[in-house]
């Protein structure tokens, strides 16, 4: 009989060992910081250097949120690059729309059988809900510019043409 209980005391033990490891474990992770766990890397921009608004339209004041989806994976070059030719473009074009307010441009590489003309690929979202998506076209080594598509003819700022000049030629 005191066998039995022996067993039956150290299977108590060992119940309780694991509870409390199990326990442990979960305050833990839960308490690491999220940098450690690995998430999606989160980058804010202002609008790139703020265009002269037309008098008629209130300033942008909001800022959107650009997202390298895998951030690890583009290269600061890339990174740069997709900025000037594709993210700051869009963002000062959407600027200049009044009921167009744009929160968030996400980058991703492009995992599809596409990849080698269009290597990466691009969402937003809009603060109405209304959202887009495109493929960003691969140019010599670098990317394309990205160009507005524009359903009636592209009527572009004075301070955008000045700015993004390749952009202007392009849609001309």
């Amino acid at each position: 009989m005191r066998y039995k209980n022996g067993s039956a005391i150290l299977v108590i033990i060992i119940i309780i060992l694991l509870v409390a490891v199990g326990v442990l474990g979960y305050f833990f992770i839960k308490n690491k910081p999220v940098e450690e766990i690995g998430t999606a890397s989160i980058e804010v921009v202002a609008t790139p250097s703020p265009l002269p608004l037309p008098s008629s339209s209130p300033p942008a004041t909001s800022k959107v949120v650009v997202v390298f989806e895998a951030e690890g994976s583009f290269s600061q070059t890339e990174k740069d690059e997709i900025k000037s030719k594709i993210i700051n473009p869009y963002i000062d074009y959407y600027a200049e729309i009044p009921d167009q307010t744009l929160l968030t441009v996400t980058i991703a590489k492009n995992s599809l059988a596409s990849k080698e003309t269009y290597p990466y690929s691009a969402k937003t979202i809009f603060k109405s809900g209304g959202n887009s998506g495109f493929l960003i076209m691969k140019q010599g080594t670098g990317v394309a510019w990205w160009v507005p598509e524009c359903m009636n003819g592209c009527n572009l700022s004075t301070a955008f043409k000045e700015k993004y000049p390749e952009i202007a030629a392009l849609v001309q």
